[in-house]
């Protein structure tokens, strides 16, 4: 057994953090985001970081789902590993509605993107994190908007991309609406049922935006505006991946529901000329990168499960190699 397995064993066990964790704020303009920065205990010089990035919602620094804690989780073991790691408060818990700079319209930079490459830059500028060695790690939403948060940076070291969406987000939400509605079928949830049709009608109606079948009676799904998708519709997070030349690594569950697995065959297929982009899928996976058994299910979320051994290890090795 490898060096790196006994180290990730030991910080899956909750007798085994040993950290520092240092209250931090990521500002971006007039926006002052509250975080922690997770240095490895008795570590000497500077260390590698790992800089989190939320999914979609209004997340915590520990991307707090059900009793699961997504980053938490995560940093806790890369700093048993000699990893430090900077996660933060995301802007739209922090400020609510008032997220938008006056004048701005609503879409994933003011959401995600602008804030993470300032935590880029904040974290490069810490004394106990090695500048040339700093990683950003995307879930989901993060994940997709990772190659982007790269490229306007321009000082990330390389990506780890949990459930990267690949296609657009309309897609993406018909795609679970009609998992999701043979799942509740089963359950006998008939009202969980009547609001997938209600979303799948609505995400419907949002591919029509900007023609004459668009009907604004019936809007957009789940708080989406215009501008929203207008951005979604522009950013292609495949090209903008491969344009990098930075190394990359690609994580995908294949009970995940949320980001199924066609998501996992456009990237494959996209980054399989790319000598450093590492496309790996886990068969018994979810969404949040537990491992489970049988149909998946929201429910699955509402249970306290640890993140997957061989997924942390890969994250580990990766960032190590």
């Amino acid at each position: 057994m490898n060096k790196i397995l006994i180290a990730l064993m030991a910080a899956l066990s909750p007798m085994a953090l040993a950290a520092k964790n240092i209250d931090i704020v990521v500002k971006t303009d007039t926006f002052s985001l509250p975080g922690v920065l997770t240095v490895p205990d008795k570590v000497v010089g500077k260390v590698p970081c790992v800089l989190f990035v939320h999914g979609s919602g209004p997340n915590d620094r520990d991307e707090t789902i059900g009793p699961n804690k997504v980053f938490k989780d995560i940093a806790d073991s890369l700093s048993i590993n000699g990893i430090a790691s900077l996660r933060y408060d995301k802007r739209t818990l922090v400020y609510g509605e008032k997220y938008l700079p006056q004048g701005a319209e609503a879409n994933y930079y003011y959401e995600t993107v602008a804030d993470a490459v300032s935590a880029v830059e904040t974290a490069c500028n810490l004394p106990e994190i090695d500048s040339n060695s700093v990683y950003v790690l995307g879930h989901s939403l993060g994940a997709m908007l990772a190659p982007e948060i790269a490229q306007k940076s321009g000082k990330t070291s390389g990506l780890i991309m949990l459930a990267p969406p690949a296609q657009k987000i309309l897609d993406l939400m018909l795609a679970q609406c009609n998992y999701l509605k043979n799942v509740y079928s089963k359950l006998g949830a008939t009202q969980a049922v009547e609001i997938m049709n209600q979303m799948a009608v609505a995400a419907e109606n949002g591919k029509k935006i900007g023609n004459a079948d668009y009907d604004e009676k019936i809007g957009l799904p789940q708080g989406l505006t215009e501008s929203y998708i207008k951005y979604d519709n522009e950013y292609n997070p495949v090209q903008v991946a491969e344009s990098l030349s930075i190394p990359i690594f690609m994580a995908f569950g294949l009970r995940d529901y949320q980001v199924p697995f066609s998501n996992y065959n456009i990237w494959l297929k996209a980054m399989s000329k790319h000598k450093n982009v590492n496309v790996k899928i886990y068969f018994n996976v979810n969404h949040i990168m537990r491992e489970g058994a049988g149909e998946p299910s929201p429910l699955e979320y509402n249970e306290k499960r640890a993140m997957s051994p061989q997924v942390m290890k890969d994250i580990i090795t990766f960032i190590k190699k």
